[in-house]
């Protein structure tokens, strides 16, 4: 009873708020701090010891993202800039943050206190400008860099993949590809979506996504939709399948045509 109790009251009520990597960082501090202060000791020594084996939110890398945290105090963010000139970074920084599981500790430390001279890192490898780290917090919202930094998938679409378990899960899972390039293709759609047996979790034809699957199978999966796997018979985008079957010529000029248009080099 007492555990059901917990996952209502802390556990679940964090998950459904956990809506934004770029909030991740703070709001894995608050459910830690959440639960070393449980009233119950043995729930929360339990849980607070487990949940800290997980806070890759919170390392020297990622905690970056909470830079673009629209919920984070603007007091907090100058803090977490001043920490990139204090606080002496690893030159092999753990994946994960790890901290003592104390109430008092804890009620000391903010997103600031896991920020690093190796923080900024984090935005040369999404290749953004780590310049940004430059600008005050109140100016952000109207800094055109910011904005799109901000606005980026990269920063939008972030996800830690925390344990073996949820490692697993995600090899079992096909990779989301999609085409950004137009293209007047029968197993391209106009939108980008993607016809391919190898991005398919079940495939009737046996040659479905499977864990052993690496990236160049993807790539040769992809090159070939344009070469022996091109398949009129089985279309994504009917019209142009039906196209090439009522006029090649025609057909060969639009896809010439959609090159030329949308190929951005």
């Amino acid at each position: 009873m007492e555990f059901d109790a917990f996952t209502v009251s802390t556990y679940v009520s964090s998950w459904f708020r956990a809506t934004s990597p770029t909030a991740d960082p703070a709001r894995d501090l608050q459910l830690l701090k959440m639960l070393v202060s449980y009233p119950d000791r043995a729930v929360a020594t339990a849980t607070a010891r487990v949940f800290g084996c997980h806070l890759w939110y919170l390392s020297e890398r990622r905690v970056a993202l909470a830079f673009f945290d629209d919920h984070l105090a603007i007091e907090t963010k100058r803090e977490l800039v001043r920490a990139l000139q204090e606080e002496e970074g690893s030159d092999d920084p753990p994946r994960r943050a790890t901290v003592e599981l104390t109430s008092t500790d804890l009620a000391k430390k903010t997103v600031a206190s896991f920020v690093t001279s190796v923080t900024p890192s984090f935005f040369e490898i999404l290749g953004l400008d780590a310049g940004l780290l430059a600008v005050d917090p109140t100016a952000c919202p109207d800094n055109p860099g910011y904005t799109a930094a901000a606005a980026a998938a990269c920063v939008k679409e972030l996800h830690t993949v925390s344990d073996f378990a949820e490692r697993g899960v995600a090899l079992m899972q096909p990779p989301e590809v999609k085409c950004e390039t137009r293209l007047w293709h029968p197993n391209i759609s106009e939108e980008g979506e993607i016809c391919l047996s190898l991005l398919r979790q079940n495939s009737i034809d046996g040659l479905g996504w499977a864990p052993t699957r690496r990236l160049k199978d993807v790539v040769w999966g992809l090159s070939s939709l344009f070469m022996d796997l091109l398949n009129f018979d089985d279309p994504l985008n009917i019209e142009a399948a039906e196209h090439y079957q009522r006029d090649k010529e025609s057909f060969g000029r639009k896809v010439r045509e959609y090159i030329e248009k949308h190929n951005k080099r």
